[in-house]
């Protein structure tokens, strides 16, 4: 240890009656500190397990981005995620949401059904499908709605290869927790992340300036007047941002120009990267703790940052339940995807009932 090189200092003590040597790496000559250096190695981490996760992850409903669609002189915004052999489909006016998921066996029947002379892949109907959707022409979609609101009937009339063909798509009212999912908390966080972009631009606004200043103070000159700016100032672009009548008009498209090209975009990236935030892990079969069925169940941020679906806003824990709670789940196979979020089928699961009694700060789980 004594032959330690010039960048490491050597420090001895006893622990326990033991010898114990500690080497620090010194960085007297370097910009960059110990913590420096770990977390840019845990950033570097985290940035290759995202790429790996992304190369096999396929895109679920909620990362689809929200469209515009016009029908019988109606605004609508429509998502859908078209699979290989099936889709859904979710809907909304602004103020119903009606939601449709179809399945392989479901969409022949459907295409027998409305089609009974068409004879074509599964993959090449979806597409046309998919194809009339993105169109958004009115010639070709029709809305019909039941007087309760409680079902919608989207119809899609056009040509496939020369002959006619018919589509119904029926959507069901959609759960509250769906519409949250897929509306309310991706819009806020659009909302978070524009608000973060706009004070990064003026933070580069006012450095220009700065920048600008200095070149002035030098005797710098402008070749081209008309190209001459004055010093930003943050309180008179926003008076003439809220007083202009591109506000006024922008008010009046209730939001619809929130999800053109760039708006898309940026939901996608969202829902994305919080997908990626809210993955749950899964015990791949055959290994070492595929026989292992327990799991540590901790603060209510632990348990958001596992699982893709997290616990809605309304069933967040109480101080008193963020703690560390040891929980026996019986054995899932990891293959076998849940049709609902773990935490809205643990409730009504024959094989686990969880009772969670608060008295005194004190929690008692009591395990079927």
């Amino acid at each position: 240890m004594n032959n330690a090189s010039d960048n490491e200092t050597v420090t001895q003590h006893t622990n326990n009656n033991k010898h114990v040597v500690h080497i620090k790496p010194k960085f007297e000559d370097c910009n960059m500190t110990t913590t420096g250096l770990l977390l840019s190695g845990v950033v570097d981490n985290n940035n290759a397990d995202e790429t790996e996760w992304r190369r096999d992850w396929q895109p679920d409903l909620k990362c689809c981005p929200w469209k515009v669609l016009q029908a019988d002189h109606y605004v609508y915004l429509v998502k859908a995620n078209f699979l290989h052999d099936s889709y859904q489909f979710l809907i909304t006016d602004l103020n119903h949401f009606w939601y449709e998921s179809i399945t392989h066996s479901e969409f022949l029947n459907r295409l027998q059904e409305l089609n009974p002379n068409l004879e074509a892949p599964t993959t090449k109907i979806l597409d046309h499908i998919k194809t009339n959707l993105e169109k958004n022409s009115s010639d070709n979609l029709s809305i019909s709605k039941e007087e309760s609101k409680s079902r919608l009937h989207l119809w899609i009339n056009s040509d496939l290869a020369g002959f006619p063909f018919c589509w119904q798509m029926i959507g069901e009212s959609a759960h509250e927790e769906m519409v949250s999912e897929n509306t309310t908390i991706p819009l806020l966080m659009m909302v978070s992340e524009l608000y973060r972009r706009q004070k990064a631009l003026l933070r580069i606004i006012f450095e220009k300036d700065k920048e600008i200043e200095n070149y002035k103070a030098q005797g710098c000159k402008l070749t081209k007047k008309n190209i001459a700016t004055v010093p930003f100032d943050e309180t008179v672009f926003e008076h003439s941002m809220v007083f202009s009548q591109e506000f006024e008009d922008n008010v009046k498209l209730l939001g619809t120009t929130a999800f053109e090209s760039s708006g898309q975009e940026l939901y996608q990236n969202i829902m994305t990267k919080y997908t990626w935030l809210h993955r749950c892990t899964k015990t791949e079969p055959g290994s070492a703790n595929d026989d292992d069925s327990k799991v540590t169940v901790k603060s209510e941020e632990t348990i958001q940052s596992t699982c893709l679906s997290g616990p809605s806003w309304t069933h967040r824990l109480p101080p008193s339940l963020s703690q560390q709670l040891e929980v026996s789940l019986p054995h899932q196979n990891p293959q076998n995807t849940p049709t609902k979020s773990p935490f809205s089928s643990a409730s009504t699961s024959p094989q686990i009932t969880e009772k969670v009694s608060i008295f005194d700060k004190h929690v008692t789980m009591n395990k079927a």
